[in-house]
């Protein structure tokens, strides 16, 4: 099996464990026998609940933790109308302690699940 966005081999769990395929190189997991769509579509799921999880803890003025190597970073969501059906497309902006962009999701619709441009 491989991941639709790195498109490298996920690694399969021990045998005898029901877990999922994972991505060495990306977050993407699989049950087996799933699609990449269906793949997508969990990742994207992740992706959503990730930002309105973040989105809570900035409403209530909870300070965002400092990450491992000791530096705090902030998150920026962007939002734009979907080509698909006219929807809400977001992505989400990480960002450095000050402020400079270290990476971004792809724009996903909240409404049909539309990906990209």
């Amino acid at each position: 099996m491989n991941c639709p966005h790195c498109r490298v081999e996920m690694m399969a769990p021990p045998e005898g464990v029901a877990q999922h395929h994972q991505c060495p190189q990306c977050p993407r997991v699989a049950a087996p026998g799933e699609t990449a769509n269906e793949i997508e579509t969990r990742e994207s799921n992740r992706l959503n609940a990730i930002a309105m999880l973040d989105t809570a803890l900035i409403l209530r003025g909870v300070p965002i933790p400092a990450n491992k190597g000791g530096t705090t970073m902030g998150q920026q969501i962007e939002t734009r109308g979907c080509s698909a059906c006219g929807g809400t497309q977001w992505k989400t902006i990480d960002t450095d302690d000050d402020g400079n962009p270290t990476s971004e999701t792809t724009w996903v619709c909240g409404s049909c699940g539309h990906m990209g441009d």
